[in-house]
């Protein structure tokens, strides 16, 4: 069966936001005669224009990780190198 408009609106909204896979579309709305193989293949769509976000995500937390584990690090460095300079300084 083809997919309509509405049809389509519903799959992606669900998928998006609910994360629900071509089985679970199965077993939540059997009364649509929707065959597994076609809903993987508009799923597959869907997540492929969703692609773009997820790659600007997955950017945003790999920078936010490593500004979250380098910068303990440096600043602890720094910190210690500045009271190694006072402590030489002051001999």
């Amino acid at each position: 069966m083809v997919f309509i408009a509405d049809d389509i609106q519903l799959v992606k909204s669900l998928r998006q936001l609910k994360g629900y896979s071509s089985r679970k579309f199965l077993q939540k709305l059997p009364h649509r005669n929707w065959t597994r193989r076609r809903l993987n293949r508009l799923l597959a769509k869907i997540d492929i224009n969703k692609g773009w976000q997820n790659e600007f995500q997955a950017v945003g937390v790999r920078t936010l990780h490593a500004r979250l584990i380098t910068s303990p690090r440096e600043s602890a460095v720094g910190e210690w190198r500045q009271h190694l300079h006072a402590f030489i300084s002051s001999m």
